[in-house]
């Protein structure tokens, strides 16, 4: 949360490639993994008080499998975060104010961006991962 509020911020990347990737890539994963988490217990709740009797809620086993398949769901549908995810370095103007003289140069600036192969890519990948995390944990 930190390095998010300082880009929220600044809009400049300090932090790196690596933590590029890996900040984009939790945030998703722990966006998607809240949601499943939440849909299960509106299933687990809803199986609490159904009607037929056979309809049941899962055990305790069960509920941890069901816990770290939906972990291991979150984690694998944003994997393509963590190919396009980079930072990239641009030339920004600067203006600069010194006691006389006010003058505009130029210095590089990081920013951590979504380098996408193609706007193709970019929304199947948007599709698909609405699909999954929102739209369809939505019905329930």
């Amino acid at each position: 949360m930190p390095i998010q509020l300082s880009k929220a911020i600044t809009l400049v990347w300090f932090y790196g490639e690596t933590v590029c990737k890996i900040v984009n890539y939790i945030q998703g994963v722990a966006v998607a993994a809240s949601v499943f988490t939440l849909t299960a217990m509106s299933v687990d709740r809803w199986l609490s008080i159904a009607p037929e009797p056979r309809l049941r809620p899962p055990g305790r086993r069960q509920a941890l499998m069901l816990l770290a398949l939906l972990w291991v769901a979150a984690l694998v549908i944003f994997i393509p975060l963590l190919v396009v995810a980079s930072v990239r370095k641009e030339s920004v103007p600067v203006i600069s104010k010194t006691y006389n003289n006010i003058s505009i140069e130029t210095r590089d600036v990081h920013f951590c961006t979504e380098d996408w192969p193609s706007q193709e890519s970019r929304k199947q990948f948007g599709t698909l991962s609405f699909t999954l995390v929102y739209a369809i944990p939505g019905e329930f």
